[in-house]
């Protein structure tokens, strides 16, 4: 699973996405219940890889 997002909107470096972020902005959204669940287990323990301009970091959890 890859994902990326911009850190600094005046940079061009991507960063990971915090799965905490993510989670937080759903349930703002009134995502709740079952899907909110399945959500956090799939984001749990899942690697990510930044790939940017032809340069890929090393994997990390999220």
């Amino acid at each position: 699973m890859k994902i990326a997002v911009q850190d600094d909107k005046r940079s061009n470096i991507p960063a990971l996405a915090n799965p905490h972020a993510i989670l937080g902005t759903l349930a703002g959204k009134r995502i709740r219940g079952r899907l909110l669940a399945w959500l956090r287990d799939y984001l749990q323990h899942r690697l990510a890889q930044v790939k940017f301009q032809g340069h890929k970091s090393s994997f990390r959890e999220l």
